[in-house]
């Protein structure tokens, strides 16, 4: 009995010494990238401060930053009191970017957005153009750089329409077993191909036509000519 009583007073003693738990000076804010790509930062405030003089706004290309928040928890205000060392997390909103065209052709195609993280498939915008064939899309006016991919935007952007003009076929009919060919561009200039034979050669005519080819500005289409003599031109 005597054990016990002494063990009580030992232990009544030790519970009148202990020292209450003091306030840290100062906590730690951890602003946390989380898997963003910026630089993360650490600051020191007193407990029961705001965040207002610490707030820290990271910027993330194509992202519009919304605000910090404890993990599990919703988005804090500059105004927010913390009492603790505190790891915050960012909220970042993808940004939505529009993209125009401009064709130079004959049709036109309306502007589309896209998020940050998006693609533009651009084989589904090809403008048409008569007399051309699209070559593709360009960053740039001067048509220097080809937009072969559209993704991760970060700005609105124009792009621009490179043409070529269409090739075409000019076909010297000679005999079912020789033809010559030669290409050619709408409204270019060929030399007609002047055979050795047969001595009675007048020209050259389209198949059911009886007036001599004009070779001096070609059409927008594939052309067979077969050649006229003197023995055939009724």
């Amino acid at each position: 009995m005597k054990k016990l009583l002494i063990l009580f007073l030992i232990v009544l003693l030790n519970g009148c010494t202990t020292k209450p738990t003091e306030t840290p000076e100062y906590i730690h804010i951890h602003f946390t990238n989380d898997f963003y790509t910026f630089t993360p930062m650490t600051v020191d405030m007193k407990p029961g401060e705001s965040l207002e003089s610490h707030y820290y706004e990271p910027e993330l290309p194509g992202y519009e930053f919304i605000g910090w928040k404890m993990l599990g928890g919703s988005v804090l205000n500059e105004e927010t009191i913390l009492n603790e060392t505190t790891w915050l997390f960012p909220v970042f909103e993808e940004k939505s970017f529009k993209i125009q065209f401009v064709t130079n052709g004959d049709t036109t195609i309306e502007p589309v957005s896209i998020l940050h993280t998006e693609s533009l498939i651009l084989p589904d915008y090809t403008p048409e153009k008569e007399g051309y064939d699209f070559v593709g899309w360009y960053f740039d006016i001067e048509l220097t750089q080809n937009a072969d991919q559209v993704t991760l935007l970060t700005s609105d952007i124009t792009l621009y329409g490179c043409w070529t003009p269409k090739m075409y076929k000019l076909t010297f009919y000679i005999s079912e077993s020789t033809q010559i060919e030669v290409n050619f561009k709408a409204g270019d200039t060929v030399i007609p191909y002047e055979p050795l034979y047969p001595q009675d050669f007048i020209g050259w005519v389209e198949a059911d036509s009886n007036v001599l080819f004009d070779f001096s500005s070609m059409p927008q289409r594939d052309v067979i000519v077969y050649m006229k003599t003197e023995s055939n031109q009724n």
